[in-house]
């Protein structure tokens, strides 16, 4: 009940073949909008922008669910608007080179490996995790997370910016 709605979802694979953007019902769109406070401050361009590639988004990009985490067409299309906000002010391009973003309900267990730059000892532990992003893989999240950003918004930390910023670390990793 007042979730946001997205008309075309079951054509995904076509429309990404030519390109074109899904098309988003103007009562979806705004109540997508409503959901996210820093929309407000956006000039007509920009927010029309956002509106074309957020459907670019939806389009190009399967969103999946994991766990027990059910997502309706209003979530998918909040999450594309989030995803697509680190570049707004840049092309589409830039979140090219990966195709899916799976979604948890609540953070997640995964393995973690980091190297010590000083001795090149490796380690790993499993960990509970946010999110991940993987160079060419997909996009990690987590749906308590992802609306505890919106509906607590924390300076210096918004889930769905940070590991999308590490998808665009990716694209010049040169791998």
């Amino acid at each position: 009940a007042g979730r946001p709605q997205i008309v075309g979802m079951g054509w995904n694979w076509l429309r990404s073949l030519v390109g074109a953007p899904m098309s988003i019902r103007q009562d979806a769109w705004q109540r997508a909008l409503s959901c996210v406070p820093w929309v407000r401050a956006l000039d007509f361009a920009t927010a029309a922008r956002l509106r074309e590639y957020t459907g670019r988004f939806l389009a190009d990009k399967t969103i999946t669910p994991a766990g027990d985490l059910t997502l309706d067409d209003g979530q998918r299309l909040l999450i594309a608007m989030l995803c697509y906000r680190p570049v707004l002010h840049l092309d589409y391009g830039w979140l090219r080179g990966w195709h899916e973003v799976i979604v948890y309900p609540r953070p997640f267990r995964s393995s973690l490996r980091s190297r010590d730059p000083d001795t090149g000892v490796v380690s790993e532990r499993e960990a509970n995790t946010a999110g991940q992003s993987f160079r060419r893989g997909p996009l990690v999240l987590n749906w308590a997370d992802l609306c505890a950003n919106i509906e607590r918004p924390q300076a210096g930390f918004d889930l769905v910016v940070h590991e999308i910023a590490h998808k665009l670390d990716g694209l010049h990793d040169g791998v």
